[in-house]
């Protein structure tokens, strides 16, 4: 689990005081850039996941990595109960989904996908 992508330290820094944005353009090292996290997204989705940055890297990662595979679960149960599929129907394209490609990549990135799929 790299999770390289999973934006903590810029979240962190953002309930600081520290607007990381001006941080990563002007180098002071208010902001440390932290693997590949140097602040790309919103300041609104660094809110969201605010939760995450009361814990230290290590656990925040995992706790990311268990959240995604609780919304990838959701979002299968949701998806077969809409369409009324059978639970061997339900079983079926939950394999598929959680065995494919993209997905595991995910997994081990960190990234966002799966979050923004579910909302």
């Amino acid at each position: 689990m790299g999770s390289a992508d999973f934006q903590w330290m810029p979240a962190k820094c953002a309930f600081q005081g520290i607007n990381h944005y001006q941080s990563y353009l002007t180098g002071d090292g208010k902001c440390g850039i932290f693997k590949s996290q140097i602040g790309e997204y919103l300041q609104g989705f660094y809110i969201i996941i605010f939760p995450f940055t009361l814990f230290d890297w290590n656990e925040a990662k995992v706790l990311w990595f268990g959240f995604n595979i609780i919304l990838l679960i959701s979002i299968c149960y949701l998806l077969c109960k809409k369409f009324k599929l059978g639970k061997i129907a339900t079983l079926v394209i939950s394999f598929f989904i959680f065995f494919c490609i993209s997905v595991r990549i995910h997994f081990i990135v960190g990234q966002q996908a799966i979050f923004v799929l579910f909302f």
